[in-house]
């Protein structure tokens, strides 16, 4: 059988256009594995924190609704939502000292000592919320440097809290544990806007 001149430059179409086709199982291009998503941002932006899973859970569902997403938006988050948990916190240690609602409240799982160091520890988480107010003001100034000194303020005095229960644990337990990271983390956060914003050597 011979082709004519026709038929071969069909064929030859056919050839040409199946290797260029392109397939369901093509590696994809470079460009394509370069986009960042808001997970991967999220992700970047607390895996060196000290509650990184925290930080992801607090601070994706902003990263997923806002268009211009950065790491001052993810400290304004986190110190947010660090003032909601001690609001909270304080509410559970305003319970406790009501004398009203005492005799609701079991004393088998608590010790003597704890109702002697509650007093002090509304007073310290009191002016943890001040710190932590004024820090929220600094992240909306883009003030990185007064917010992670107000913050470092906050942490004081979570750990002079802590160190007054010593080896007991305080009816406010949980919640002065998450405060304690929330913290933390929005410390790493500001921290992180600081140290961007030095000249490398």
């Amino acid at each position: 059988m011979t082709f004519t001149k026709t038929q071969f430059v069909v064929l030859l179409i056919v050839i040409i256009s199946m290797l260029f086709a392109p397939t369901t199982n093509a590696i994809p291009t470079k460009k394509a594995n370069g986009i960042r998503t808001p997970e991967d941002h999220v992700r970047r932006m607390c895996k060196t924190l000290k509650n990184p899973t925290m930080c992801y859970d607090t601070i994706l569902p902003k990263a997923l609704s806002t268009p211009r997403f950065n790491i001052y938006t993810a400290l304004e988050v986190e110190t947010q939502e660090t003032s909601i948990r001690i609001n909270k916190t304080i509410k559970i240690m305003d319970l406790r000292m009501t004398p009203s609602t005492i005799k609701f409240i079991p004393n088998k799982m608590f010790s003597h000592t704890e109702d002697n160091n509650l007093p002090l520890c509304r007073e310290l988480y009191g002016k943890m919320l001040k710190s932590i107010t004024a820090a929220v003001a600094s992240v909306a100034k883009r003030n990185a440097v007064e917010a992670r000194t107000q913050l470092l303020e906050a942490l004081s005095y979570h750990s002079a809290c802590d160190k007054a229960y010593r080896d007991e644990v305080s009816i406010f337990y949980q919640d002065a544990l998450k405060s304690g990271d929330l913290v933390s983390n929005s410390v790493g956060l500001a921290e992180t806007i600081i140290n961007r914003g030095k000249p490398r050597p």
